[in-house]
């Protein structure tokens, strides 16, 4: 006290009022109140390109990694026996003709009929053979990045009808998710807004609104984390499914004492809780 308000010590004073100011800000002056969690960049659309048949792996022209234009070539099945199909349906197809050709010569009604069936049924087969033959060539469906997908290890391999070949997400269309602590999720609302810097590219700012908060938590580093999905609300060039960052999610105005030691506090409350149950 004599330090304080008795002559002389000017540095004790001034010591004193910065940190009874410091004080004081802390207790009344707010600030943007922000729930931060790693963050990766998905795309929007993730496009599975499955095999349209039964067959072997001819060749491969593109693997996991590569950009691809809508069109591109990815892979070619092998469809030698598919040539081998159609071309006998389109010879019993000219066998059946000839039938009905010779049964109008002999006008036979019945067998006309029969013979125009027999060749109708072989067209249809013929041209289910050509339409699979067509889809031999494994193409992309729209331009983008492939995800997964590797066939140029599997040359000659088998590969069964429906088996997942690619998997190819858009180059203009992604999605953020955010991994938010439990002790954050009561926090966050449809429709808040925050911003997403990637470790690939610090020096930029991606803005994104928060579009998902589900319901079930998954267990990930000791933790229980929420998955929190949002949308980007800027075009950032140069970006790719799978880059990780951080986001961080603008919950509103609080006071600075009780952003920095909130965490303090709630683990104190649940420690006093498990330990009096008060």
């Amino acid at each position: 006290m004599h330090r304080l308000f008795g002559p002389r010590h000017a540095a004790f004073k001034l010591g004193s009022l910065a940190g009874l100011a410091v004080l004081l800000f802390a207790l009344f002056a707010t600030g943007d109140f922000r729930i931060s969690g790693d963050a990766t960049l998905e795309g929007r659309v993730r496009r599975l390109i499955v095999a349209p048949f039964d067959g072997f792996v001819a060749s491969a022209q593109a693997r996991a990694g590569q950009v691809v234009k809508e069109g591109d070539t990815l892979a070619t099945l092998d469809d030698r026996e598919l040539q081998l199909e159609a071309s006998r349906w389109s010879s019993q197809q000219n066998q059946y003709n000839q039938q009905a050709n010779d049964a109008e010569a002999q006008r036979n009604l019945a067998q006309i009929q029969i013979a125009r069936a027999q060749s109708q049924q072989a067209e249809a087969q013929r041209r289910l053979s050509e339409s699979m033959m067509a889809k031999a060539q494994v193409r992309a469906p729209f331009a983008g990045l492939i995800v997964s997908g590797d066939l140029s290890q599997q040359l000659g391999g088998a590969v069964r009808k429906g088996q997942s070949l690619f998997e190819i997400a858009p180059l203009d269309a992604y999605r953020i998710v955010l991994q938010v602590a439990e002790s954050d999720i009561a926090h966050l609302r449809l429709g808040q807004r925050g911003e997403l810097v990637l470790t690939a590219l610090p020096d930029q700012t991606i803005p994104f609104k928060v579009t998902l908060i589900t319901a079930v938590a998954h267990a990930e580093g000791g933790r229980n984390l929420f998955r929190v999905e949002a949308a980007p609300e800027a075009e950032v060039p140069n970006l790719r499914p799978g880059m990780a960052g951080i986001g961080k999610v603008s919950v509103g105005e609080e006071r600075l004492v009780w952003i920095w030691s909130r965490r303090f506090i709630e683990w104190s409350r649940l420690q006093l809780w498990s330990w009096l149950g008060v």
